[in-house]
């Protein structure tokens, strides 16, 4: 993907307030611009992360991609992304403390894109950076202790959904089709209203079709 705004990029990643950014700051690959890391954790940290990857990975090269909240990106990362989406949009009163302890914040280079990913100290002393993804267990133990018994395997699911929602619908002619951090809404009609059940909490949501959000 092409970056077309190099400013509007800086900005995202130097802004404090990073989870009310625009996702598509993911899309590319910028080197210079600095990401909210977490400050607490004792490690060797590198300038810039590369991925750790799981043995199923999309390769960057490879042109498929998915839509996520009306973005789209290229498959492997959509996915990374929308597993932190299921995080960030995860209800605080799921969690242990109250509210997410986990730095979402934090990204990596994969191949020549920005990805998502959280900050895991190795047994060497030195920091990895692991997308958000269920296939690595040291993402998914960080999940499994923030949040309450009641929302074990909240996440995974959330992030399965997703990826079946990418591809089973999104690799298709249709462009309306879209992952908005819980829900996989189906292509439509424009000017028409489609309604999707919210499976985690059973409640009914709307969504009009052609909205940018």
């Amino acid at each position: 993907m092409v970056l077309e705004n190099v400013k509007s990029y800086v900005l995202a990643y130097t802004n404090d307030d990073f989870l009310n950014l625009d996702h598509n700051v993911w899309h590319q690959r910028y080197p210079r611009l600095a990401l909210k890391t977490n400050d607490q954790l004792i490690c060797q940290k590198p300038n810039i992360y590369i991925c750790e990857e799981p043995p199923d990975a999309v390769p960057p090269f490879i042109d498929n991609t998915c839509n996520y909240r009306n973005v789209a990106y290229h498959e492997q990362i959509y996915r990374w992304v929308a597993g932190r989406g299921c995080l960030q949009y995860t209800p605080n009163f799921l969690y242990i403390n109250g509210s997410n302890p986990i730095n979402l914040g934090a990204g990596c280079i994969y191949g020549d894109l920005f990805a998502p990913c959280l900050e895991v100290v190795k047994q060497d002393g030195n920091c990895a950076c692991y997308p958000f993804d269920p296939a690595f267990e040291e993402v998914a133990a960080a999940v499994r202790n923030a949040v309450v018994p009641a929302a074990q395997g909240r996440w995974e699911k959330c992030f399965y959904e997703a990826s079946d929602c990418c591809s089973h619908y999104m690799n298709k002619e249709d462009c309306a089709t879209t992952f908005d951090g819980w829900t996989c809404w189906l292509p439509g009609e424009l000017g028409t209203t489609a309604y999707a059940v919210f499976q985690q909490q059973k409640v009914l949501s709307k969504r009009n079709v052609g909205d940018s959000d």
